[in-house]
């Protein structure tokens, strides 16, 4: 949600906010290329377990938990900072710190547990679930998969549109499009944080009144 000051706002502002709000996703791959050409990695956060050892030394060898401010507290050196890094980064992060202490340092680090990245679907789906990402990418297409949608079922009520929130950005999306693409980039990994939101079926309009049949028709 974001909020407005309207004591601020100008007209120039609710045509800017109107137009960018809510972009489309289509199947112009290039539009939104930081979506479609996003590349997974997992990032270490709050709560993750990393496991570190140290050759020719187990001074630091054991477990850590990355704490709120995003660090691990690491004996005779004290607390660096490990969180929104890939395991890669992570390493050579605790390389560079350590080398002040251990001469010519060869480090192993692993993820023992995956805590911190999650992505969550959401809405017209007959199971509402939240994932928990680890080193393995998962496309959009598995997720709706495991919140069981779907596009073949009787029901009328559950959708294939909705929005995606990453960044603080918000898009449509359509998982027909998933589907109905050749391109595999339409089937695109999910990110840390992730918000899917399926709506319910919008293909409809509703009638009432004095008419015999009043209702929801398709």
């Amino acid at each position: 949600i974001n909020i407005i000051k309207l004591n601020k706002a100008t007209e120039a502002d609710f045509t800017s906010y109107n137009q960018k709000k809510v972009e489309v996703l289509d199947n112009e791959i290039v539009k939104f290329n930081n979506i479609y050409n996003y590349n997974y990695n997992y990032v270490l956060g709050t709560s993750d377990v990393i496991e570190i050892n140290l050759t020719d030394s187990d001074d630091i060898d054991g477990s850590y938990i990355v704490d709120t401010e995003g660090t691990i507290d690491l004996p005779f050196i004290g607390k660096i900072k490990i969180d929104n890094l890939t395991l890669d980064q992570a390493q050579n992060t605790l390389i560079s710190v350590i080398q002040k202490f251990y001469r010519n340092p060869d480090l192993q680090i692993s993820i023992v547990e995956y805590n911190s990245s999650k992505a969550f679907i959401l809405g017209a789906v007959r199971n509402q679930i939240t994932i928990n990402l680890n080193q393995e990418p998962i496309r959009i297409l598995e997720a709706a998969i495991q919140a069981n949608f779907n596009p073949s079922s009787n029901s009328k009520d559950f959708g294939s549109k909705g929005i995606l929130r990453r960044d603080n950005k918000v898009y449509k999306i359509d998982l027909q499009n998933t589907i109905k693409s050749k391109d595999n980039k339409e089937n695109f990994y999910l990110k840390k944080d992730d918000v899917i939101f399926i709506d319910r079926n919008s293909d409809a309009i509703h009638v009432f009144g004095e008419v015999s049949k009043p209702g929801i028709y398709f």
